[in-house]
């Protein structure tokens, strides 16, 4: 030891009073991992056609897929691509009614959720919280990340 409290360990110095943890190397190891992904373009730029796409390469079997739509059955332009599930969300888009939605598709086991779209449920929290008063925005927001924290743990992958 230094007059600096370091130790010695070779070429390295070392605080005495540093707690940490030794660093080591690890064998690879594929793991399946839960996709978050959001998609995002101009209205007719593909954005669902694309979810779609990129879920069936996910699962192999649109039966797997479930689109939570709240673009008055936009979805259903694309049933010829496969026999994917569709729940059909209507206003009020309240963060409820997106996790009642993300419910019935857990419970059905669904591997691949697309919520197309998840604006409409941001901007109803914006007319919300307009309508409050002091610090509403935390309230809000607060129930925008529980929808999204809902949506991120219930499925193998998701897309908004």
């Amino acid at each position: 030891m230094d007059n600096r409290g370091l130790v010695s360990t070779g070429p390295l110095f070392i605080s005495k009073h540093l707690k940490f943890k030794l660093m080591q190397l690890q064998t690879a190891e594929r793991k399946r991992a839960k996709i978050k992904m959001s998609l995002q373009g101009p209205s007719g730029s593909g954005k669902t056609y694309s979810a779609l796409l990129i879920a069936f390469g996910l699962c192999n079997d649109f039966g797997k897929v479930a689109v939570i739509d709240t673009e008055n059955h936009s979805a259903e332009l694309y049933a010829h691509l496969g026999a994917f599930k569709v729940l059909n969300l209507t206003g009020p888009f309240t963060p409820e009614k997106y996790i009642q939605a993300l419910d019935v598709c857990q419970k059905a086991e669904m591997e691949v959720v697309i919520i197309d779209s998840v604006t409409h449920e941001w901007e109803n929290l914006l007319e919300y919280h307009s309508s409050l008063q002091g610090n509403s925005f935390t309230t809000g927001t607060r129930l925008h990340q529980d929808t999204m924290h809902l949506s991120k743990r219930s499925y193998k992958h998701h897309f908004m």
